[in-house]
């Protein structure tokens, strides 16, 4: 299977899934990584923080986004770069959004959030088939 790309948003919009990061994700990913910060884990302290609220772990952004991406490009990217532009609250869902794959074979993408905003943004090479 190939991957979708911004060609087929119309399609890859009402057909792609959302993923949901529940608490529990949160808390198994913390006992994984011995990441205990309560920023990801403590509600009354996040809530005293600038983000208001308790986010994910950024790797767990992350992690997702390579779960999709074997999904949707039938493997993990060869290479890939991106940034954090802001974070995902715990219970929140997002979904991958692919851009057209350039010459040099690079695919831009990024993480969207429920409220449209884009959480990671980047691009990453497949290896070649």
């Amino acid at each position: 299977m190939g991957c979708v790309t911004v060609s087929d948003m119309d399609q890859l919009v009402r057909k792609q899934d959302w993923v949901r990061i529940t608490d529990q994700d949160v808390r198994r990913y913390a006992e994984i990584t011995q990441d205990f910060n309560p920023l990801h884990l403590d509600e009354d302290f996040a809530s005293q923080t600038t983000f208001g609220r308790r986010i994910i772990h950024g790797t767990l952004g992350v992690r997702v986004l390579l779960e999709v991406l074997e999904a949707h490009c039938g493997g993990k990217p060869l290479d890939m770069d991106f940034r954090f532009r802001r974070p995902i609250s715990v219970g929140g869902a997002v979904r991958l959004v692919l851009d057209e794959t350039t010459e040099a074979g690079d695919t831009p993408f990024w993480i969207e959030c429920e409220d449209g905003e884009q959480a990671i943004v980047g691009s990453f090479r497949q290896a070649e088939k």
